[in-house]
């Protein structure tokens, strides 16, 4: 997140290829896109390999092509920033190596519903293999499907009809699964307090929304 391969340790080989997602903002303050400068209130001094450098390493490193499948995410959101996954594909070892650009972004966390993607939810759809390519229209429908409350404590609505809802921990553990015979809300008094995802299904399409339970 917003980070580089620091000057301790270019050069150090790495044990395993890794799969490795990487965001970064093309006007970060904090830690410079093109070189790694730090801001250290009186200047910039590098520490590190900058953005695309840092994630060049780990591409060659996981031995993935050098094509990357690119996607422009759909510029819904008047944040004056913009959003490009590179992702990069080791087909043999099932190796994945990914970039967020952040054009106009800074050392920032991003997030539905003020941006047009969620930084979380980009993790976790890495991370479990279930990238998705959007489109405006998905990005325009992921907006009208919402839960509420959130936060919640006892009872989870949706506000409009899906197929299929599941609740899922952050170690991608399904904790509830409804299909659409019992959708008008979820119990969720037997969950622990924490960060939950909640993947809905309508027509083939799947939609992830972060929930926090009080």
């Amino acid at each position: 997140m917003s980070g580089t391969i620091g000057n301790a340790i270019i050069g150090q080989t790495p044990q395993f290829k890794v799969n490795v997602l990487h965001f970064h903002g093309t006007a970060d303050s904090q830690v410079r896109y093109e070189d790694a400068g730090f801001n250290s209130g009186i200047g910039y001094y590098p520490v590190g390999m900058g953005a695309e450098q840092t994630v060049e390493v780990w591409r060659n490193w996981n031995s993935c092509q050098q094509e990357p499948v690119i996607t422009y995410f759909p510029d819904i959101k008047d944040d004056g920033k913009t959003f490009e996954r590179y992702l990069y594909v080791n087909e043999n070892d099932n190796i994945f190596t990914a970039f967020i650009k952040v054009i106009g972004g800074d050392h920032e966390w991003y997030y539905y519903p003020q941006n047009d993607i969620d930084y979380t939810l980009e993790i976790y759809k890495f991370f479990t293999r279930i990238m998705d390519f959007p489109t405006a229209a998905d990005t325009k429908l992921n907006d009208l499907i919402s839960i509420f409350p959130n936060p919640a404590k006892e009872k989870l609505f949706v506000n409009t009809d899906v197929d299929e809802i599941e609740i899922i921990d952050v170690f991608g553990k399904i904790i509830e699964k409804l299909d659409d015979s019992n959708l008008n809300f979820i119990d969720i008094s037997n969950l622990n307090a924490g960060m939950y995802f909640v993947k809905l299904k309508k027509e083939n399409e799947i939609y992830l929304k972060k929930l926090i339970v009080k």
